[in-house]
C-alpha cells in the first residue's frame, strides 16, 4: 500500500495542479520509481490509498500496467490521518497475510524481502524501516534494542533527546490483526497513536535498518536533490525497471564547455551555446533560448527559458517563462508564470 492522502502542501505551487506522486524525478513520474522497486522485489499487488477531492491518479493506474502489476486505488470521503488510511485501503488485501506500506514521497531501494526474514524471525506485529540521519531533529526517532526490537519513540527530539541516529523511513511491515486495532470514524496517526499504542499493549515491533538509498521528496529543496542524485548517480540498483520502461524520456546532454550534464525529455528545442552547470532536467517540449545557462535546476513540461537568461538552483513549473536575459535564483515558480528582462532570488 502507498499512502497518498497529503495535500503535497510542502511541495507548492507545483502539487497545485499535479498530484506529488505525478511529479517527475529525472523526467520520470515520481510513484514509478516506487513501482519499479515494488516490480524488482516481487509485489504485484499495490494499492494506492489517495485523499478526498485528489485527481490525475488514474495515470497510476496505467504506470502499473505497464509494469504487470495490478494498480487499486483506494478513496478517502474525509481525512482519516496515516493509520485511518492504512485501515480504508486493506480491506482490498486477503485477510491473515502481512502487507507492506510506503509513505508516497519516499524514494528508496529498499530489500523488502530482507526486511520480510527480519519480520518473521522476529515475529513481530510491525517491521519499521529504519535510516540513519546525521541530524535526526527534524525526524521522529526510533529506538531500537541490541536485536533490533522498538523500545520507544521520541519525536522531533531536542539535542539533549537525541539517543540514537535511526529515524522512521516512512516503509512498513504490517501484520494482518494491526488494520482491525485501528478505529474507525476518525482521522488516527500511525505514527503518534497506533505504534506506541502497540508498545504500551506490550506487543512486539520491530525496527529494521536500511543501509541504502533513502530521501523524503517532501519539499521543493529535496525535489531538487532528488532529480540532482539521479541524474548525476543513476536511478538505484532496485529501481532499475524505471529506467528501462520509459527509455525515450531521457537523454544525456553534454553543453559546449562541458560543464555540466542533463536529462533531457523529448522535442526540446535548443537556441546556440545552451550552457548547463553542474547538472538540469529539461522537461519534455521546453524552450532554450541562444547563451541561456541552466545549473543545477528542473523544468517541467514546456518551460522556456529566453536568451542569456540564467536558471540557477530552481524549479519552472509547466510552461513558466523567463524572460531574455533574467536572473532566476533559489526560486520555486509556478505553471503558466512569467518573469520579464529582471533577475529574481526567492529563499
Amino acid at each position: 500500500m502507498v499512502l497518498l492522502g497529503g495535500q503535497g502542501t510542502r511541495l507548492r505551487p507545483f502539487t497545485l495542479t499535479t498530484p506529488k506522486p505525478l511529479l517527475p524525478v529525472a523526467n520520470r513520474p515520481m510513484c514509478l520509481y516506487q513501482l519499479a522497486l515494488l516490480h524488482e522485489c516481487g509485489v504485484r499487488d499495490v494499492v494506492f490509498s489517495v485523499g478526498i477531492c485528489q485527481r490525475g491518479f488514474r495515470e497510476i493506474v496505467r504506470l502499473g500496467m505497464r509494469l504487470g502489476i495490478r494498480v487499486r486505488l483506494a478513496c478517502e470521503r474525509q481525512p482519516l490521518g496515516t493509520a485511518g488510511a492504512i485501515k480504508n485501503g486493506a480491506r482490498f488485501f486477503r485477510s491473515g497475510e502481512p502487507f507492506f506500506v510506503f509513505n508516497g514521497d519516499i524514494l528508496a531501494d529498499f530489500d523488502l524481502r530482507a526486511m520480510e526474514r527480519f519480520h518473521r524471525q522476529h515475529n513481530a506485529v510491525v517491521t519499521i524501516g529504519l535510516v540513519r540521519v546525521s541530524d535526526p531533529s527534524a525526524f521522529g526517532l526510533v529506538v531500537t534494542d541490541a536485536g533490533g526490537v522498538v523500545r520507544r519513540f521520541v519525536e522531533k527530539p531536542g539535542i539533549e533527546d537525541v539517543v540514537a541516529d535511526t529515524v522512521n523511513a516512512g516503509v512498513y511491515l504490517m501484520g494482518p490483526d494491526v488494520r482491525d486495532e485501528i478505529p474507525s470514524g476518525r482521522p488516527v496517526s500511525v505514527e503518534r497513536e497506533t505504534f506506541p499504542g502497540l508498545l504500551a499493549a506490550g506487543r512486539k515491533v520491530a525496527g529494521w535498518t536500511h543501509d541504502g538509498y533513502w530521501l523524503d521528496v517532501g519539499t521543493v529543496p529535496r525535489f531538487l536533490q532528488a532529480n540532482g542524485e539521479m541524474v548525476l548517480r543513476g536511478v538505484p540498483a532496485r529501481c532499475s525497471t524505471a529506467a528501462k520502461l520509459l527509455p525515450s524520456s531521457v537523454a544525456s546532454f553534454q553543453s559546449e564547455d562541458g560543464a555540466g550534464t542533463a536529462a533531457v525529455g523529448r522535442r526540446v528545442a535548443f537556441g546556440r551555446g545552451v550552457v548547463v552547470k553542474g547538472w538540469a532536467v529539461i522537461g519534455d517540449e521546453c524552450v532554450l533560448g541562444d547563451g541561456c545557462v541552466i545549473e543545477n535546476s528542473v523544468l517541467l513540461r514546456g518551460a522556456v527559458v529566453g536568451s542569456g537568461a540564467r536558471v540557477c538552483s530552481s524549479v519552472l513549473g509547466s510552461h513558466a517563462v523567463v524572460g531574455g536575459g533574467a536572473v532566476v535564483r533559489n526560486c520555486a515558480l509556478g505553471d503558466n508564470s512569467c518573469l520579464a528582462d529582471f533577475s529574481v532570488a526567492c529563499s
